[in-house]
């Protein structure tokens, strides 16, 4: 003879099973919803990367001299071969602001002393076309999660935490 199970225990079991997939998608999920926003920093990371290389190539043709701050966007175009490229991915149209520290001068200033500390493009609050400022025009809040990105001199960009950056402002 065959035992007969009790319903209870069957629905017992399936509870469990139920409550464990449960935990596990609860586990899981987060991870997933992260996906976009890292996708979108990354967006904005390589696309302002490139407006780096855009005026590494500009001073290179240019004997050294940064573009003009009223037009930088329009004298990069060349160089770049995207409008898109000027755009970050959470703020939409443009976004990016050129260091006012950098109009007027040649590279050679600053290709020796702290080049990899001189921003030349950075995210930024006042949204418009050929934005020109120092660093304050930053991000409080970082679209990026805790980071905010930025493009160097020498070419390299990288995505610096709120904190850090404002300390030595």
């Amino acid at each position: 003879m065959t035992p007969k199970h009790e319903p209870k225990e069957n629905v017992v079991g399936w509870l469990a099973g139920l409550f464990a997939v449960l935990v596990i998608g609860a586990a899981l999920f987060p991870a997933y919803g992260n996906q976009k926003g890292y996708a979108k920093r990354t967006q904005c990371f390589s696309n302002l990367k490139q407006v780096g290389i855009g005026f590494a190539l500009y001073t290179s043709d240019n004997e050294g001299w940064m573009p003009p701050s009223a037009a930088w966007i329009d004298e990069l175009k060349p160089y770049t071969k995207s409008e898109e490229l000027f755009d970050c991915s959470v703020a939409g149209r443009y976004g990016y602001a050129m260091n006012e520290a950098l109009t007027q001068a040649t590279v050679e200033k600053w290709s020796t002393e702290r080049a990899a500390e001189t921003p030349v493009a950075f995210e930024s609050v006042t949204i418009g076309r050929s934005v020109v400022g120092s660093l304050q025009l930053l991000p409080r809040a970082p679209r990026h999660g805790s980071v905010n990105n930025i493009a160097y001199v020498d070419g390299h960009a990288k995505g610096v935490r709120q904190g850090s950056i404002f300390n030595s402002l």
